[in-house]
């Protein structure tokens, strides 16, 4: 710009381009933003009487003192993301997490093929050996001939049960007719007395030896368990009584066969018993005998129930009965006597003074 342009009243070079402003003929004319310098930061902000053409340029205002900070403006926008790092190295590796809980059972597999046959096996044999009674109330006994096979034979041993009671008597029955009169027998002998006829009755005789059994005249099937006694308490009279041991298979017996019978009398049969032991009972018989000594009808029964039976304080019961008419044709009478019990243990009979004799 020249120095034509300067307006030293102003301070200021005017820019001449065109219009009506270009005369400065008033301070008012052109509204000089420069003229006060607070609008030194905008020269050309107010243009009330001048076009938009006429503006101050090049305004050199002086330069005042600095005014104070301002404040922080507001932050900005957030620019856009860098581009990713390189991966860093993998860490270390965490403990090992708790078990899980077990999954859910999975479906059964398919069956395999089925495998080969084996070979056959031996076969084994059963067959039933020996069947025995045993005694009331013990056990029943099993036994295997041959354990080890094949051929199995078994052995069985059953105990017996234990006697019922009694039941009640029936009604007695209607009586029959009369039978025809058989011939009228012949007696060839008198009821007359002969005495004693039991040898032995007192069973003070027994066979010699260190353990005697059976009394001398007397018989048993089963002697092992007949004995001699000589107790205190357990003698009737005398020194010795014969003393019968409970058993079974055969139950334990003690007979004697008298002599000189005589068909159409009556005997008188008795004897003194003493019982050791609980559950105990004794069956006294006289069964009548042909010359053959096969039994004849008319037989006496004398039955000693436990509770008829003396034990208590070691004394001794008397039993004594009238034999049935002897038959004809006896010659003979067996006198016999067996210990009976329903429970198993220790059971003894001692009998001794044993009579038989013509009523």
């Amino acid at each position: 710009m020249s120095k034509d342009n300067y307006d030293p009243y102003r301070s200021i070079y005017i820019s001449n381009t065109s219009d009506h402003c270009d005369s400065y003929s008033s301070d008012y004319e052109c509204d000089d933003p420069c003229r006060s310098r607070r609008n030194c930061d905008d020269p050309c902000r107010s243009r009330r009487n001048c076009c938009e053409r006429k503006c101050c340029e090049h305004i050199v205002c002086p330069q005042g003192p600095r005014g104070p900070r301002g404040r922080r403006g507001a932050t900005g926008p957030t620019g856009p993301t860098g581009a990713t790092g390189p991966t860093g190295p993998t860490g270390a590796t965490g403990p090992t997490g708790a078990t899980g809980p077990t999954g859910a059972t999975g479906p059964t597999g398919a069956t395999g093929p089925t495998g080969a046959t084996g070979p056959t096996g031996v076969g084994e044999t059963l067959a039933v050996g020996n069947t025995t009674t045993g005694e009331a109330g013990s056990s029943a006994i099993v036994t295997d001939r041959n354990p080890t096979g094949p051929n199995h034979i078994f052995d069985f041993v059953i105990p017996k049960g234990f006697d019922g009671e009694t039941g009640p008597t029936g009604a007695t029955g209607l009586r029959g007719a009369t039978g025809p009169t058989g011939p009228t027998g012949q007696c060839e002998c008198e009821c007359k007395s002969l005495g004693e006829m039991v040898e032995n009755g007192g069973m003070e005789l027994f066979p010699g030896g260190d353990n005697p059994k059976v009394p001398i005249d007397w018989t048993s099937t089963t002697p092992s368990r007949i004995s001699q006694e000589r107790a205190q308490g357990r003698v009737h009279s005398g020194q010795f009584s014969v003393s019968l041991t409970f058993g079974d298979n055969p139950n334990t017996n003690l007979s004697q066969i008298v002599e000189n019978i005589n068909p159409g009398c009556f005997y008188n049969f008795s004897f003194f018993a003493h019982a050791e032991g609980q559950n105990v009972g004794l069956i006294a018989t006289v069964t009548f005998l042909d010359m053959n000594q096969n039994p004849l009808s008319n037989s006496l029964t004398i039955s000693v129930r436990n509770q008829d039976l003396q034990n208590s304080n070691r004394s001794f019961g008397y039993y004594r009965a009238i034999t049935p008419i002897a038959p004809i044709g006896a010659q003979f009478a067996e006198i016999k006597f067996v210990i009976t019990s329903d429970t198993s243990g220790l059971k003894e009979v001692d009998i001794d003074d044993v009579s038989f004799s013509v009523e």
